[in-house]
């Protein structure tokens, strides 16, 4: 009989791609991948699978800022579906640097990366009072401008910022149940 493999599963927060100071750039974001694979390639043998997971932090941010720029020309879109942006661009470009970081330690590996939906309750109490800060800090201008049409606070003193609800992920939603 066959035993099975020791599974591990790292979890990258969101702030793993990008740091307090960057910019953002895909350069960034590849140098950041690179750190993170360097370190979850080491945890490979031939009899342990490893699985990791990621946040999404400050890329679904940006994202939306993205859409709020472009918001004359583009239509938005919502946080939803800008997560799931940001699921398959980090999910890409943490696969392509686990690839060849793979390679480069001579290792073989398949590498698949899956996209989520998390299910909420819609009735959950965080969607009347969003407190989730997510994006870049904004200047008042900037922010009294995103307040027509999304939640704005606020943060630490160092700015604006807009917020999101923070639901509980483990309610599923009565459709969903």
């Amino acid at each position: 009989m066959e035993t099975a493999a020791e599974r591990i599963v790292v979890a990258l927060g969101g702030n793993a791609l990008l740091r307090k100071g960057d910019r953002g750039t895909v350069e960034e974001q590849q140098t950041r991948s690179r750190e993170a694979m360097e370190a979850i390639v080491l945890l490979f043998t031939p009899e342990r699978q490893v699985v990791f997971t990621h946040g999404n932090g400050p890329i679904v941010g940006n994202i939306l800022t993205r859409h709020q720029i472009a918001r004359s020309t583009v239509p938005t879109m919502p946080l939803d579906v800008c997560g799931a942006e940001s699921q398959g661009n980090i999910g890409y470009a943490l696969e392509r640097v686990l690839l060849e970081t793979i390679q480069q330690h001579g290792l073989h590996r398949s590498v698949a990366t899956l996209l989520s939906v998390v299910a909420v309750d819609r009735q959950d109490p965080a969607f009347l009072h969003p407190s989730k800060p997510i994006g870049p800090f904004l200047s008042e201008v900037e922010a009294a401008e995103l307040a027509r049409a999304t939640p704005v606070v606020r943060d630490a003193d160092r700015g604006f910022r807009r917020v999101v609800a923070s639901p509980n992920r483990n309610a599923l939603s009565k459709v969903q149940r």
